[in-house]
């Protein structure tokens, strides 16, 4: 119930801004004309032998400075609104009990865990896509979370699966490349890769390859 009065609230505050932001625009494109209108004049009323008063024109300094406030204001409120947003987007989660390593935690305690692992997992990574979103989540945690209950050769092989992945794709490259920099400040060499990948598939060929591009 607080979650949802804060989204209300947070909804308002955005109309409001969009509002004021609008008005900023209209208010400085009249300032524009308004000032344009008076160089115009000022020009008309020049002589050879006098010198016009400095009217705020184009290159007033007054002129910029006030179109400098309105803007900096309405930049200012919609930086605001931003982090009023990022609050309520991990009130949310907590609200809800939702954070990657709990979700984890649920899905290996679940019945149907055993024997779907890697769909679960795929399961997993979906949902820490959209937490990302919101809330920061490093590859470095990831990985720490997955490599209790999955070997490295066995995270090797779900990695180089999900790239095939269309919504996946990029995640599980990254988290490829991840696992690959973690193999060479280990030392790792192709040898001890292939050793470490063990059996001769398909997927651990070309996960071997892929290493080797980048050794």
């Amino acid at each position: 119930m607080r979650f949802l009065l804060l989204l209300v609230v947070a909804t308002i505050i955005i109309s409001v801004a969009s509002g004021l932001e609008q008005h900023t625009t209209s208010k400085t494109t009249g300032l524009t004309r308004s000032f344009d209108t008076a160089a115009t004049t000022k020009r008309s009323l020049r002589t050879t032998k006098t010198e016009a008063v400095t009217l705020p024109g184009t290159d007033d300094g007054i002129y910029s400075e006030e179109r400098v406030n309105f803007q900096g204001m309405a930049t200012g409120l919609s930086e605001k609104i931003k982090k009023l947003l990022q609050k309520l987007s991990d009130m949310f989660f907590r609200i809800r009990g939702k954070t990657p390593n709990n979700v984890l935690n649920r899905l290996v305690a679940s019945k149907s865990w055993e024997g779907n692992e890697n769909q679960k997992l795929l399961e997993w990574f979906r949902f820490v896509e959209r937490y990302r979103k919101v809330k920061e989540f490093p590859d470095a945690e990831m990985y720490a979370l997955l490599k209790p209950i999955q070997t490295e050769s066995q995270l090797a092989t779900l990695f180089q699966s999900m790239k095939s992945i269309p919504d996946l794709k990029n995640m599980g490259e990254t988290m490829q490349m991840y696992q690959f920099k973690l193999w060479k400040d280990r030392k790792e060499t192709l040898k001890s890769v292939k050793k470490l990948l063990g059996h001769k598939t398909t997927s651990t060929q070309e996960i071997y390859k892929a290493f080797k591009e980048t050794a």
